[in-house]
């Protein structure tokens, strides 16, 4: 899976599996489910989203 979703304390956080990128937060776990699946089906850019799609980025 190249997407993950990670539940942080009251928050789902989409995760990007190769970098560890933070691409979506919501409160809504089936909104996040919904996210996920979307980007791994082909949505996303194949695990590497470039970082201006990012909403903070640590170098």
């Amino acid at each position: 899976m190249l997407y993950l979703l990670k539940k942080v304390d009251k928050e789902f956080h989409v995760l990007e599996n190769s970098t560890g990128l933070n691409l979506y937060i919501t409160s809504n776990e089936e909104e996040a489910h919904r996210m996920v699946n979307a980007l791994n089906t082909g949505s996303g850019f194949d695990g590497y989203t470039p970082n201006f799609f990012v909403k903070e980025y640590n170098k």
